[in-house]
């Protein structure tokens, strides 16, 4: 099984926001998905990362896909803790749902 990795700090440095730069990283993410079974998402380096940047990255990818899905073809590392946390947050908010997991 082939993968890549993209790398969150070089598309937006220590500190990601905003839905456009979210938008344009999971854009690249999905036509990586068209010639990878698996993508890294690496967040090396991020100190922070905007909510709305998370959820335009993660959380709608998830609600379109589905959480099998993501957790499938899409692998978070070297993400902080509360990076994390925000990321189960977002898409937890944008699904509707009370628990933060990314379980199926």
């Amino acid at each position: 099984m082939n993968s890549l990795r993209i790398f969150v700090g070089h598309e937006g440095g220590s500190d990601v926001s905003g839905r456009a730069l979210g938008r344009q990283i999971r854009l690249r993410l999905v036509n990586a998905l068209a010639d990878s079974d698996r993508v890294v998402l690496d967040f090396s380096g991020v100190q922070c990362a905007s909510e709305s940047f998370l959820d335009e990255l993660v959380a709608v990818l998830v609600a379109k896909r589905g959480k099998p899905w993501f957790k499938e073809r899409v692998a978070v590392v070297n993400a902080a803790e509360h990076i994390r946390h925000d990321i189960l947050k977002a898409v937890r908010f944008r699904l509707g749902e009370k628990r933060e997991s990314l379980s199926a």
